[in-house]
């Protein structure tokens, strides 16, 4: 069985109803197929399906900031809603993987 969306995978974890079956919410990939970022990651993470949030540009899969998504605003989300997981970063960069994991902090308000 292949998961063809963001909203099949959540059905799927409510259905299995276990603590250690959750998503990763791939902002990346969510903002390409289905988009609606902020109410997802505010209702899943109200429900407690996500497990982990990985960053990357949209739409070429550059460091967060190179692209349409406001990540500054999604990192002051998940602050307010008060996201303690791991966010972890799956994507090209323009230039250095340190230069990007800097960008990355400055966005998330830690560097």
């Amino acid at each position: 069985m292949t998961v063809q969306s963001a909203q099949e995978g959540f059905k799927i974890v409510r259905e299995v109803d276990h603590p250690h079956v959750k998503l990763d919410f791939d902002i990346h990939h969510l903002q390409q197929t289905e988009g609606n970022l902020t109410r997802n990651l505010r209702e899943r993470l109200a429900e407690g399906l996500i497990q982990f949030v990985e960053v990357g540009g949209v739409p070429q899969r550059l460091e967060p900031g190179l692209g349409e998504v406001n990540y500054q605003f999604i990192f002051d989300e998940l602050r307010r809603l008060e996201y303690n997981g791991f966010i972890g970063m799956e994507h090209f960069t323009k230039t250095s993987f340190s230069s990007a994991f800097e960008q990355v902090k400055r966005l998330a308000g830690v560097g």
